[in-house]
């Protein structure tokens, strides 16, 4: 679906998941390279729910084309914004040129994964507070939530930089110095959000190496638990089992009073065993 848009004397194209034949009409109007159309039918046969966000810019003075394959909702947003200006005729603080505009809705994806690496950090902040709460163990899944996010910004954003630095070299030399001037300005914005990304995924890394170490002691104490419970119940057992067995001469077994022995050996066995471990600390 292809729609269309004036905004401040540009012409905004922006094409959602489009077909073969509205890129050739693209191609066409806007005398575009024949080359421009050949990948984008080829991604939208291989998309799929782990296709990444990717959105195409076709940037020329006068005319600002996007091309993208899911729903993006930073770019939604301020594709409704141009058309509420549109409507209302309302002067807009708008760029006036392409290149402009293009720096224009890329600061606005920019501030979108800012919210989210914001969003992260609460987030941490949260995991943080029910990890020394006891909670260890129920944070393991967010904790990795949260990393496979950071990371996929991350990866995301990780060749933006070279692209807008050649991107500032043609738009230097195609649209005047002042337009190159845009990559430059979102350059620093790619800076800032992967400072704050390592800066989270620094905390990340912290966070989950202390809920490790407390998953780990409280596991250890669990193990020492088990083996003290077991220490204790198995001198008894032994005993019991004496007793048990089927033999002419066993003793104490036949008298009035066997059980209360037998019983009272256990016992007391288990007590003398229950002082040791307490002497020795082992609980």
């Amino acid at each position: 679906m292809t729609t269309r848009r004036e905004w401040e004397g540009v012409l905004w194209v922006d094409a959602e998941n489009p077909t073969a034949s509205e890129i050739r009409a693209l191609i066409e109007e806007f005398n575009l390279p024949p080359a421009v159309g050949e990948p984008i039918p080829h991604r939208k046969k291989e998309k799929t729910e782990d296709t990444e966000d990717e959105i195409d810019f076709i940037i020329a003075r006068r005319f600002f084309i996007t091309v993208r394959y899911r729903h993006n909702d930073a770019l939604y947003q301020l594709l409704k914004h141009a058309d509420t200006a549109a409507l209302v005729k309302a002067h807009t603080s708008a760029p006036s040129s392409g290149p402009a505009l293009f720096a224009g809705t890329v600061k606005k994806l920019y501030e979108r994964l800012f919210a989210d690496v914001t969003d992260n950090s609460r987030r941490l902040t949260d995991i943080e507070r029910d990890i020394f709460r006891g909670k260890e163990r129920e944070m393991v899944a967010p904790l990795s939530e949260v990393g496979r996010e950071l990371l996929d910004i991350k990866r995301a954003i990780s060749f933006h930089k070279d692209l807008l630095e050649s991107f500032s070299r043609i738009a230097s030399a195609a649209f005047g110095a002042e337009n190159a001037a845009f990559a430059r300005h979102l350059g620093s914005e790619v800076t800032r959000l992967e400072f704050a990304v390592e800066r989270n995924l620094d905390l990340l890394s912290e966070l989950r190496e202390s809920n490790n170490s407390l998953l780990d002691a409280r596991e250890t104490a669990t193990m020492r638990v088990i083996a003290v419970v077991a220490f204790l119940t198995l001198p008894a057992s032994i005993i019991t089992n004496f007793f048990q067995m089927t033999t002419i001469s066993t003793p104490l077994v036949g008298r009035t009073d066997d059980w209360f022995i037998i019983t009272g050996m256990s016992v007391g066995l288990t007590v003398l065993l229950l002082l040791i471990a307490k002497t020795k600390k082992w609980f």
